[in-house]
């Protein structure tokens, strides 16, 4: 899960620390603490749109001027956000998830963002499955044709791929696709060199 908020530098206890006091005046730790630390910079167009649309009076207020003292700059530096999905131990992630949704400051400091749903390339694309006399390489090859008939991005095709049906041919076929559309054409640098 993926948080956003209007505050870069935010922070809070998502699992609080449990300490034992021991006779001797010092102090031990029974099950360590986590503390959720929202980093600035690290957000998608989507969750800085989410953010605006929540909290746009709070990340806009106060905004810095550039040097002509006219252009008012963007406020996207005030934007901080959260991933659970790099806390590695699943158990603490799940703990760490359910403080921050049940946390007071959900929907006051910061919002849980979803990732927008990525549509399919084109309205029967999930039915191009292997079956019957249908083999991989068939489809393989029909995914092909319809990305370069219809000029479709084969990074849309890709992310769809693999969010969805995640199938090892045609997402290699489409990883290939990508690199031969990312090549340089060897032709038109001959030309141009000329």
């Amino acid at each position: 899960m993926r948080f956003a908020s209007p505050y870069p530098g935010y922070q809070l206890t998502a699992v609080h620390e449990q300490i034992e006091h021991l006779a001797n005046g010092t102090t031990r730790i029974v099950k360590p603490g986590y503390i959720v630390r929202f980093r600035p910079g690290d957000w998608t167009v989507w969750e800085r749109q989410a953010l605006y649309d929540r909290f746009g009076d709070v990340i806009r207020r106060g905004q810095r001027m550039e040097d002509d003292m006219v252009t008012v700059s963007d406020s996207d530096w005030r934007i901080g956000t959260y991933d659970t999905s790099e806390i590695p131990n699943p158990d603490l992630r799940k703990q760490v998830e359910d403080a921050l949704l049940g946390n007071v400051a959900h929907g006051h400091d910061y919002i849980m963002v979803a990732a927008p749903e990525i549509p399919a390339p084109w309205p029967n694309y999930p039915r191009l499955t292997a079956q019957g006399r249908r083999t991989a390489d068939m489809v393989v090859e029909q995914i092909r044709e319809k990305i370069v008939d219809l000029g479709i991005d084969p990074e849309q095709v890709a992310a769809y791929e693999r969010t969805h049906l995640n199938r090892p041919e045609v997402t290699a076929m489409l990883d290939r696709l990508q690199a031969d559309s990312d090549a340089p054409d060897v032709d038109a640098a001959i030309v141009v060199g000329a």
